[in-house]
């Protein structure tokens, strides 16, 4: 998986984010139904950030999720005192009204966690404390109708900077 380095930012406005993928081309993949055509959402852009204590990402969808279209925003942390089995593997899941968090599958309460949305963007923060600290995030995103993958985004590792995650694991 590609590595991409993050730097902490503690001043206001923050920095910029990382940008991770380039905005596509308008078009659809070809072989989709007319169902599936009318109902495609492309993840078209994601930036990701550190801001203080918390992780940031934002993904930008190409249109609003409609009915039966889900999107799935997965965060799995990795530590090198930790087995990874043990490490919080968040995955944020999004309908066309509602969203849920789930922790290696287990649906979990929302703290230390926001979802913004707006209808063709979805911001996630989540507290580097929800991720018990992770040296290392691994990061995708995908969207679907039903069982039928619509789109995603090739599995990035967002390296911390490991100073400032110590200091925040033992003040």
């Amino acid at each position: 998986f590609p590595i991409v380095k993050l730097s902490i930012t503690t001043n206001e406005p923050p920095q910029p984010a990382v940008h991770l993928r380039p905005k596509r081309m308008a078009g659809l993949p070809e072989g989709l139904t007319t169902e599936e055509r009318t109902a495609f959402v492309g993840v078209q852009q994601q930036f990701v950030r550190l801001e203080n204590d918390d992780l940031v990402v934002s993904i930008g969808l190409s249109q609003p999720l409609g009915a039966g279209v889900e999107a799935s925003i997965y965060l799995f942390g990795w530590r090198e005192d930790c087995p990874f089995g043990d490490m919080p593997k968040l995955c944020v899941k999004l309908g066309e009204t509602g969203q849920a968090v789930f922790d290696q599958g287990q649906r979990i309460k929302r703290e230390n966690l926001e979802v913004v949305r707006e209808p063709n963007e979805v911001v996630v923060r989540v507290a580097l404390s929800a991720m018990d600290y992770p040296q290392r995030v691994l990061f995708s995103a995908r969207s679907y109708l039903g069982n039928v993958p619509m789109d995603w985004t090739s599995w990035r590792v967002l390296e911390l900077p490991t100073n400032y995650v110590t200091s925040l694991r033992h003040p």
